[in-house]
Formats: structure tokens, sequence, C-alpha cells
């Protein structure tokens, strides 16, 4: 039997490895990412000039956001 706290123990390792995984994103990234996300759950093309205007944002602002999220502009 595995002792409970191992067992707690080994779901925070888990835990901190999904979370590290992934870059840190203030609201505005996490508002981006989403409408990405959207766009490709529809098969649609998630082009920089769309994404900005989507969001209300401008084109400079969207792209460097992009590089933020991992250099996929």
């Amino acid at each position: 039997m595995i002792p409970q706290n191992a067992v707690e123990h080994g779901l925070d390792s888990l835990s901190h490895i999904f979370v590290d995984a992934f870059p840190k994103m203030d609201i505005t990234a996490q508002r981006l990412a989403r409408k990405i996300y959207q766009h490709l759950a529809k098969g649609e093309p998630s082009p920089v000039e769309s994404l900005a205007q989507d969001l209300a944002l401008p084109i400079e602002q969207a792209k460097q956001l992009l590089n933020q999220l991992g250099n996929i502009s």
C-alpha cells in the first residue's frame, strides 16, 4: 500500500510539472490564446491581423504577445 503523503507529494510534483510547462500569461495573452484555440476548433486560420481585430489590439501588440507565447507568429 502506498502511504497517503506519498500520493499527495506525487500529485503536487505532477501539478508543478504541468504549470511549469506552459508560459505565464497575463489576461490579454490568455484572451489571445483562447481566440487562437477558437479559430483552430472551427478549422479557421488565425492570422495576426484577424486576432488583433477580434481582441481590439494594435497589430504590433498582438505580434509581441504571439512571440511571448512561443515564437509562433
